[in-house]
């Protein structure tokens, strides 16, 4: 298996005097975005209308089980696992908050696919990275579920 910290495949750095995983930012920017994910799904679907409220709780669940995916998988491999999300993001959620009551639950939705279309690319960047095999594959399943989801609220909102 590999692991971050396997020399014999490159997948370590040094910063300073500290050993740092490769792949470790990447990999904290993907939960970071997951996370924000979860919460703002979350607090969406504690507040949007009752006809897609129930669409957006099915987002907050399938967000939440590829953050546990990932980070099991990431911690298997001995990467270091930190427990927060993004100031930018709970920005964001206010925002999307602010925008649901004035404009409907239309342009809550176009925040999301926002937010969604960030989180791919945050995964696309970490899946450009040095990171195991093992990893990527999780990181990829993830990818798929959320442009599924892309799909869905383009539709929705058509």
């Amino acid at each position: 298996m590999v692991t971050p910290w396997n020399l014999e495949n490159s997948n370590m750095a040094l910063s300073g005097n500290t050993q740092k995983a490769v792949g470790q930012e990447e990999l904290d920017d993907v939960l970071e975005v997951l996370r924000d994910g979860v919460r703002g799904y979350t607090q969406l679907g504690e507040e949007i209308g009752a006809e897609r409220r129930l669409f957006v709780e099915k987002m907050a669940t399938r967000r939440r089980r590829n953050l546990d995916t990932v980070v099991s998988a990431a911690a298997e491999l001995g990467y270091e696992i930190e427990d927060h999300g993004s100031l930018g993001g709970a920005f964001r959620r206010g925002w999307t908050k602010v925008r649901e009551a004035l404009e409907g639950d239309e342009s809550a939705m176009h925040e999301v696919l926002a937010e969604d279309s960030r989180t791919l690319e945050v995964i696309d960047e970490a899946l450009g990275s040095h990171i195991p095999d093992e990893l990527a594959e999780v990181l990829r399943g993830a990818r798929e579920d959320i442009e599924r989801d892309v799909e869905m609220v383009r539709a929705s909102i058509r």
